[in-house]
């Protein structure tokens, strides 16, 4: 009871309208979607560009036509990818936003100081201060990196309004933080008591230990210092860019890797939790700081598997392959533990040729291990992989088409919405039909979407009938002459939609025993009686889609792309329940473009491409 789960950065808005400002806005300011719709309006004044530090940026964006339909993709791109540099600065590099742009100084830290940053820092700056302008200097609170500075110097002291507000906290499930968020930990546990729950591999000091490719980059660094001081060549570089900065010309530091699984594959963890440990020693004292170490033995005698041993290894930093890797010297392996042979084995190693494969061999090897070990069950089983969705036809196609016998319920997760839902892939065909050449595939797959049968009133059945009229009509691509003469220039009708849609009118207008060319194509005769109703349906559809595909073709503010894309969404979709949350985040996105316009971040117009 009276639990509240927070993500880090929720928490950290809460924490900072608790402590620095009620007046702090829901709606966080200077977010990434802000910065990007405000550097658009910025990119698109001529004046502003004009000036002498925009060189790169004036280069860039005048590299085409200014009438061509790319000036203004290239004007968004760069827009985005601006304010997502400005928000990692923003939540990584504090500092650099408080200290230096804002104060409109350059930026002084160790490897800023190159002949490549300084002209790449001008362009950045005029930016980040054009943004600056446009909140005024009245707002304290104009964006994260001010609010951080704010709330750590409240936390710095003893401050009763936290106390009163939380009790303790708990942080738990973090394998990485920004060391701006550090510091505001530390600074909360000046005042309350706070706990941090970390999973640590290791057991010993392994802070320092890299990966042999890591070593073999710094060996090569230190072989191109050496030789460049021998030739008395200038060469400046940073010094914690490496760790053979201190090492003399053409000596290696010695360099320990440990564990090289631990190497090679914790690096993320190594660094947070080298932040960690960094961070308790200069807060030791003000912090009160108490570090509990809770490292459990898997496997001490490595005798109970082979797994267990790998992961005692990792434990105590420790790697026998190099020292053991044979029992003596006649070239025998080292002999398993004791426990390995007993059941299944612990680590497997398959070579496949392809995903089908690896599944199939993923179900047989369940299969395998479920005999053998009657406890273990399907509920107790979860298969990782780096990206699921590549692999959900092969898990559908292996997993539900076994055998009654050998079928294991399984249940895919980890993907996102993008991956998972085909709603939001119809919506962005919607949003190409400008510049498609509407194949009959495409229309096929719109049509077969639920939640378009439902709004326009097709049943499975319907859609099997209407897939066969449009088939056989020979309707593949292009709306007619004209619009295949602009694709391909051709000028031809035939096969075309217009040629299909004929083919059906003709068919729909006929009587029994016509024998005629009504609009001067063969009839499709298939088309009578109850099945009328159907074609009625596909016209509505097909009207619907024809009109948007010349409407999205306009160039309008987003508060007026807002409205469009609300009718598209109302015209082509009835959703139903398993539907919802695609529909839901679509609205949130569309919400989102006109808050451009409502929020006076943008007011220009722009086209969808």
């Amino acid at each position: 009871a009276n639990i509240r789960y927070l993500t880090l950065s929720e928490f950290f808005w809460e924490l900072s309208r608790v402590v620095v400002s009620p007046d702090i806005p829901r709606q966080i300011p200077l977010a990434k979607a802000e910065m990007t719709w405000r550097l658009m309006g910025v990119l698109g004044d001529a004046e502003f560009i004009g000036n002498s530090g925009l060189e790169p940026v004036r280069q860039y964006l005048g590299a085409d036509d200014p009438k061509d339909d790319f000036s203004d993709l290239k004007r968004y791109q760069l827009a985005r990818s601006v304010a997502d540099l400005f928000d990692q600065y923003l939540v990584y590099r504090p500092e650099w936003i408080n200290a230096s742009w804002d104060k409109d100084r350059n930026i002084k830290a160790p490897g800023s100081q190159g002949s490549s940053w300084a002209p790449a820092e001008n362009w950045q700056k005029l930016l980040w201060q054009e943004l600056q302008q446009q909140l005024g200097d009245e707002n304290d609170h104009r964006h994260r990196a001010a609010i951080h500075r704010a709330l750590c110097q409240k936390l710095d002291r003893h401050n009763p309004v936290v106390q009163r507000q939380y009790r303790r906290i708990f942080l738990f499930g973090v394998t990485s933080m920004p060391p701006a968020e550090e510091d505001v930990r530390m600074g909360l546990a000046s005042n309350i008591e706070v706990y941090l729950y970390l999973l640590n591999p290791c057991e010993m000091e392994w802070f320092d230990i890299r990966s042999a490719r890591q070593i073999s980059r710094l060996q090569k660094w230190d072989d191109v210092r050496s030789r460049a001081e021998k030739q008395e060549i200038g060469f400046k570089r940073d010094p914690q860019t490496s760790l053979l900065s201190a090492a003399p010309p053409g000596s290696v530091t010695p360099i320990e890797i440990g564990n090289p699984m631990l190497a090679g594959q914790g690096g993320q963890v190594r660094d947070f939790l080298n932040l960690v440990y960094s961070r308790m020693d200069q807060y030791l004292e003000s912090a009160a700081i108490v570090d509990e170490q809770r490292f459990e033995q898997p496997d001490s005698a490595r005798k109970l598997s082979l797994l267990s041993s790998i992961q005692q290894d990792i434990l105590e930093l420790n790697f026998r392959g190099e020292i053991e890797q044979y029992a003596d010297l006649s070239g025998g392996p080292l002999e398993l533990p004791a426990g390995e042979g007993n059941g299944a084995p612990t680590v497997h190693i398959h070579n496949c040729h392809s995903p089908l494969r690896e599944v199939e061999v993923l179900h047989d090897q369940l299969l395998d291990l479920f005999d053998r070990n009657p406890e273990l069950n399907p509920r107790k089983v979860a298969v990782m992989m780096p990206r699921v969705a590549p692999y959900v036809p092969y898990i559908k196609s292996v997993f539900e088409s076994a055998t009654p016998g050998h079928r294991i319920p399984c249940h895919v997760t980890d993907r996102t919405l993008v991956e998972e839902s085909p709603v939001l892939n119809s919506f962005e065909t919607l949003l190409k039909l400008p510049e498609s050449r509407l194949p009959l595939s495409e229309i096929l797959d719109l049509l077969e979407l639920p939640a378009v049968r439902r709004k326009f009133k097709l049943d499975r059945e319907n859609y099997e009938i209407l897939k066969q009229w449009l088939i056989d009509s020979g309707a593949r691509w292009g709306l007619d002459a004209g619009h295949r003469e602009r694709e391909v220039h051709a000028a031809y009708d035939e096969f075309s939609w217009s040629f299909g849609l004929n083919r059906m009118f003709a068919g729909y207008a006929m009587q029994a025993g016509d024998d005629c060319m009504p609009l001067g194509v063969l009839p499709l005769d298939e088309i009578e009686g109850g099945n009328a109703g159907i074609f009625d349906s596909f016209l509505r559809f097909w009207n619907a889609l024809t009109g948007f595909r010349e409407s999205l073709g306009n160039s309008r503010t987003p508060g007026d792309w807002k409205t469009e894309l609300t009718r598209l969404l109302d015209t082509f979709y009835a959703p139903g329940e398993a539907e919802w949350s695609a529909f839901n985040e679509l609205r949130r996105g569309i919400d989102e473009l006109g808050m451009a316009e409502t929020e006076h971040w943008y007011s220009g117009t722009l086209p969808l491409q």
